[in-house]
């Protein structure tokens, strides 16, 4: 009866640990789109939010009216009175109090309208492009993790072949040797690469689970993400090899900063028009003797400030640098993205080659470890020499894998390079 309650718990574990594996096993499109919508990515989309809100704000203060309401209680060091010939009559009080009712409306604001307002909403489009840039940078990074942890899992697969192999030639030269065929040594140095082989296995393990780990935090969890090779795409190619970069997000995001600054600094000259408002005001006074405390008054005024404390040139000079800056960054920018989009293309022809170069290595590694192992049998060769030729094999089977791995990797930094990544992850 405990060893039936044993076998059950100890299926019901395996069925649970089997499940959340499942659960936590993405393909790679996937990972990228979980990390492009993130904290950092939710962060960035925040910044663009309240840019907006602030392009609001200023254009509603060019077009919108505003409402206040003033109070004052007066103290003069005299009463005011009239002298006439037919007596002294009082007009204003010593203490009196006033409120007022206030509705301005702009009539003519240029530098809030046609300079303040547009830079805000240059500003607004600069932070959704650099929100959409951070998207990308987040699901590139996610996609390095993923990538990463398949080049080891890669190794490791390879690796632990190479470990069976190594348990199936200890046994065949142990028979040897038991057999006069071989000398204990050959047996001591199988077991000695077989050592060494399986340490590599648990070092390549540890280093998976800590690359998953890595993987799952790059999308905003605190639980490993399994990656495997079946979540690798098979239709990035019609999503590669573009050669234009002048729409990327991060240049288009200069490029606006660099325009509002502009206005900006435009916004500055035209603080010297005058501004015009209307204002209509609901008055009470207790002033005096008048037969009306309340009333209405409407004007229109016109305000215009020809010095403004000596501070337009220097909001100028302010501007300036601001634009000088922005262009200088757009321009290192722009040749750091052609030089990416190039190294991107190279990357993909690298790749290619490799994998066509690791293909042709496995068959020669093969016949290599055969025709060493059959003159190791006639007593030609050295167990070393065994041992190398499998190691060679192990490698050309590694290198066929991360070959196919580092195509994707190179695919994947040209659609980056050249901002093609959102149309593959759509």
């Amino acid at each position: 009866m405990k060893h039936l309650v044993s076998c059950l718990l100890l299926a019901t574990l395996t069925l649970v640990a089997t499940e959340s594996y499942a659960e936590n096993r993405i393909d790679l499109r996937e990972a990228m789109q979980r990390a492009a919508i993130g904290p950092q990515a939710e962060a960035s989309r925040a910044q663009y939010r309240g840019a907006r809100a602030a392009a609001g704000i200023e254009r509603r203060l060019a077009i919108l009216p505003t409402i206040s309401l003033a109070g004052s209680v007066n103290l003069r060091d005299r009463d005011f009175s009239l002298v006439t010939p037919a007596g002294t009559f009082s007009v204003g009080d010593k203490l009196f109090g006033t409120a007022r009712l206030r509705l301005s409306q702009p009539l003519f604001d240029p530098a809030g309208l046609y300079y303040r307002a547009p830079a805000a909403r240059l500003n607004a489009d600069a932070a959704l492009q650099t929100s959409v840039r951070v998207s990308e940078q987040l699901a590139m990074a996610a996609a390095q993790q993923y990538l990463d942890v398949l080049v080891l899992s890669a190794l490791r697969t390879s690796n632990e072949s190479y470990v069976e192999s190594l348990h199936s030639r200890l046994e065949e030269v142990k028979s040897m040797v038991a057999a006069e065929r071989a000398i204990v040594s050959d047996s001591l140095e199988v077991q000695l690469a077989l050592k060494r082989a399986s340490l590599q296995s648990l070092v390549l393990k540890e280093q998976i689970e800590v690359g998953e780990f890595a993987l799952g935090r790059a999308l905003g969890s605190d639980s490993a993400v399994n990656a495997h090779l079946e979540g690798l795409p098979e239709n990035l190619d019609k999503y590669s090899g573009q050669n234009d970069v002048l729409n990327r997000p991060d240049l288009l995001a200069l490029h606006s900063q660099k325009r509002a600054a502009e206005k900006r600094l435009s916004g500055v000259r035209a603080d010297l028009l005058p501004k015009v408002v209307l204002n209509a005001d609901m008055i009470y006074s207790d002033e005096g003797p008048q037969s009306e405390t309340r009333f209405f008054q409407g004007s229109i005024n016109i305000v215009w400030v020809p010095f403004a404390s000596g501070t337009r040139s220097l909001r100028k000079k302010v501007h300036r640098a601001e634009i000088a800056a922005l262009t200088r960054k757009h321009e290192e920018l722009l040749r750091t993205s052609r030089l990416e989009l190039r190294q991107s293309q190279s990357g993909i022809r690298i790749a290619r080659e490799q994998l066509v170069v690791a293909e042709s290595s496995i068959v020669q590694a093969r016949q290599l470890l055969q025709i060493t192992q059959d003159r190791y049998t006639g007593g030609k060769e050295k167990i070393s020499d065994v041992l190398a030729a499998q190691a060679v094999l192990r490698d050309s089977l590694a290198q066929e894998q991360i070959a196919n791995i580092e195509i994707v990797r190179a695919q994947l930094g040209n659609q980056f390079a050249s901002s093609s990544l959102k149309d593959w992850l759509r």
